[in-house]
């Protein structure tokens, strides 16, 4: 019984088919001639959709100075 690596879901996923009509599948050495920098990324489903699996963190308020700001003192 095989089992596929996380990246054979993921990148079929993210990525599209090269220009071959390939996807990658999270192997070295069968994805080794696929330019990944090349390859079609897939739009990200809708704000509202169900597939979404996680809620989009809400940011309370911008720091008044940029990031550490607060540590630098005055």
């Amino acid at each position: 019984m095989g089992h596929e690596l996380p990246e054979y879901w993921a990148y079929g996923l993210y990525y599209g088919q090269d220009g071959r009509g390939r996807s990658p599948v999270g192997d070295p050495v069968v994805d080794g001639d696929i330019d990944f920098t090349a390859l079609p990324v897939r739009p990200a489903p809708p704000k509202d959709s169900p597939f979404w699996t996680v809620e989009e963190l809400k940011v309370l308020s911008e720091p008044a100075e940029g990031p550490g700001a607060a540590e630098a003192g005055p």
